[in-house]
């Protein structure tokens, strides 16, 4: 299932991108996964541009006040601006995941796998991107026994495995 922004801080996050994370929602839920996966992609692309800017200003107002200590002030602002840009990254991992969902429904599960890989790598953190990717092991290892291929099989569910258990340790849990 694909995940919408909410809970992402919109008033960090560039209208832009939390559009295109919409319009993607809407492809998906209609079973266009291939337009959705685009979507996600245009959206964790906005994000990235976004995100970038804010790390360049925020490294600009923190020059400023080295250079001139009367600007002191300039290292608070840019503070926030890192803040933001790490919220942004965050952000930016559930674009990916989403895009990861779309392709792994389109049967592109290599894609999907490297798709969850950079959420992961955006948000080590991500149960959603964990409990994806450990589904899609898990369908590779159905093929795999499909296949005879008993090898594969164990592999792909011992990755499953550990996957499920990363997701399990970031969910909150459930009473």
């Amino acid at each position: 299932m694909a995940t919408s922004t909410v809970g992402i801080k919109k008033d960090v996050m560039p209208a832009l991108a939390t559009d295109l994370n919409d319009k993607g929602m809407e492809f998906f839920n209609r079973g266009d996964y291939g337009k959705a996966a685009e979507a996600f992609r245009a959206a964790a692309g906005a994000a990235d541009r976004f995100k970038n800017k804010l790390f360049t200003d925020g490294m600009n107002l923190d020059e400023e006040a080295f250079e001139d200590p009367a600007k002191a002030s300039q290292f608070s602002k840019a503070a926030i601006f890192f803040i933001s840009a790490a919220d942004i990254h965050t952000g930016r991992a559930v674009f990916i995941t989403n895009e990861a969902n779309a392709l792994f429904l389109q049967g592109k599960a290599r894609e999907a796998l490297n798709a969850c890989d950079e959420a992961l790598k955006a948000n080590p953190n991500s149960a959603d991107a964990w409990e994806l990717k450990g589904s899609i092991f898990k369908s590779m290892a159905v093929a795999a026994d499909e296949k005879d291929d008993q090898a594969s099989a164990i592999d792909f569910r011992n990755q499953a495995e550990e996957c499920d258990n990363r997701a399990a340790k970031l969910k909150p849990s459930q009473v």
